[in-house]
C-alpha cells in the first residue's frame, strides 16, 4: 500500500485539491476490492501474490512506477504544479 501514496502524491500535486486523491480511493475501493472479495476476479494458488490488483507485486509496481513518473515530470519543470499542468494541457484545446 506504500506505492499508492507515491501516486497519490503525485495525483495530488498534478491536481491540487485534496478531492481527486479522495475520489480515486473511493473508486479503488468500490471497483477493485469487490471484484477480488467477491470472486469475481480469481487466481491460481500461487499466481494471487503476484497478479492480485489489491496486493500483487506487478499492480504495485505498476502504481510505483507511474507515480515515480508523475514525480518526475513535475520536478523536471521545477516543482510548480501550476506549470506542469499548463505544460502538459499544451496542444489539447485550439485557441480560436
Amino acid at each position: 500500500m506504500l506505492a499508492w501514496t507515491v501516486l497519490f502524491v503525485g495525483i495530488f500535486f498534478i491536481t491540487g485539491p485534496i478531492w481527486s486523491v479522495v475520489v480515486l480511493h473511493a473508486v479503488e475501493d468500490a471497483l477493485v476490492n469487490p471484484l477480488v472479495i467477491d470472486g469475481y476476479i480469481s487466481f491460481g494458488p500461487n499466481a494471487e501474490w503476484i497478479f492480485s490488483p489489491i496486493s500483487g507485486i506487478l499492480p504495485t509496481l505498476s502504481y510505483l512506477v507511474v507515480g515515480l513518473w508523475l514525480r518526475k515530470k513535475r520536478k523536471s519543470l521545477g516543482g510548480n504544479t501550476a506549470d506542469w499542468v499548463n505544460q502538459s494541457m499544451k496542444g489539447c484545446y485550439k485557441k480560436n
